[in-house]
């Protein structure tokens, strides 16, 4: 799997350039470094391969998922969602953070585990640039990052009311994962389904979202299964 070693930045960007390479044991370069890296201004950016994947909540069309969070029926029925009720959730596969952040919106409490250390930059910083209302402010203290491998959650899942994965599917290109999700599936080169080995662990509850053509592999098979237009969740529990 790929990861950023370096964190370039603009100038007027070094203190916190500063701070996240301590945090996530980064090296900083004022230049462009070896690629992939971290390039911190006011479009934060992994660059790689001559591409870059920007992560932003404000724009786009995640910007308009935010806006009709509501609206997310399938995820809701997924987690079991109870209305005002909040749920403890483990994100095993955090990418830049949008699924994570609906269900903060949903006011559930959501620790996410991503082992690259790029994305936890980009979702953490995606995070920092939102409007400053409490509208958003709540939804983000309902959030906690964490960069490791979620494989080592494994003997702690009984802790949490829902496990939600969704696998960086192998189909690379194919609906549903167009555009910067294509991207990520690029830049990061091979990935694991950590899936396969959360199914036949312990746990309440195991929601992972797949695509529409994806054929279960494993003996274990889904509680139920909702179907929306291009993914389906599969629930266990």
């Amino acid at each position: 799997m790929a990861d950023i070693s370096d964190i370039c930045y603009k100038e007027n960007f070094k203190d916190k350039a500063i701070i996240l390479a301590e945090k996530y044991s980064l090296k900083l370069s004022p230049l462009a470094a070896k690629q992939p890296y971290l390039h911190f201004s006011e479009n934060p950016h992994i660059k790689f391969k001559d591409k870059k994947i920007i992560s932003s909540f404000r724009s786009g069309s995640f910007a308009n998922r935010i806006k009709n969070f509501q609206r997310e029926s399938h995820l809701k029925k997924a987690i079991g969602y109870g209305g005002e009720s909040s749920k403890k959730i483990l994100d095993c596969t955090a990418g830049l953070g949008h699924d994570a952040f609906i269900l903060a919106l949903l006011r559930q409490n959501v620790t996410v585990v991503e082992k690259n250390k790029g994305l936890c930059i980009l979702f953490e910083l995606a995070l920092e640039n939102l409007p400053q209302t409490s509208y958003f402010q709540e939804a983000k203290e309902r959030i906690t990052i964490i960069n490791d491998d979620s494989a080592s959650f494994v003997d702690k899942l009984l802790e949490y009311d829902v496990i939600y994965v969704d696998p960086m599917f192998e189909d690379r290109g194919t609906a549903g994962r167009s555009g910067v999700m294509s991207l990520i599936s690029d830049y990061l080169d091979d990935f694991t389904d950590v899936s396969d080995v959360l199914i036949g662990s312990k746990f309440n509850r195991l929601v992972i979202k797949r695509q529409k053509q994806f054929k279960q592999s494993s003996n274990i098979a889904p509680s139920f299964i909702l179907s929306g237009k291009s993914i389906n969740f599969h629930v266990f529990i």
